[in-house]
């Protein structure tokens, strides 16, 4: 794997820095992809989420929930020598995408005119 190797110096002709330089933004764009999919998919089940709440009447945030899981996110980064900050910063965006989502499925069942099944259509 490419992270494994041992980078080239400042010696490297401009050839190899630039044949190191591609390696990586090959793997960077590998992890963008299964990122994207992982993504895809939790937003599936946020979605699933904000429905049960919104059918429920629950409300689109859980404060005690999120704090939580930031902890945890933020303990992930530090243990795997990431910055705990930067997680913690992309964590709170999804979630913040994931609450606004909600409440505008909370606003679609609140707000959204029941079909009548009486009336016929010409």
């Amino acid at each position: 794997m490419i992270a494994d190797r041992v980078f080239v110096g400042s010696d490297s002709s401009e050839l190899e820095v630039r044949v190191v330089l591609q390696e990586l933004r090959r793997s960077i764009d590998v992890l963008d992809t299964a990122l994207v999919s992982i993504l895809i998919e939790r937003f599936r089940l946020t979605e699933r989420v904000g429905q049960l709440k919104a059918d429920s009447g629950l409300h689109a945030s859980d404060p005690i929930r999120e704090q939580e899981q930031l902890r945890r996110h933020r303990a992930q980064a530090e243990a795997h020598g990431a910055d705990p900050e930067v997680i913690g910063s992309l964590m709170v965006t999804l979630m913040n995408l994931v609450k606004a989502r909600h409440r505008e499925i909370h606003h679609e069942l609140t707000y959204s005119e029941p079909a009548d099944s009486d009336t016929e259509t010409p």
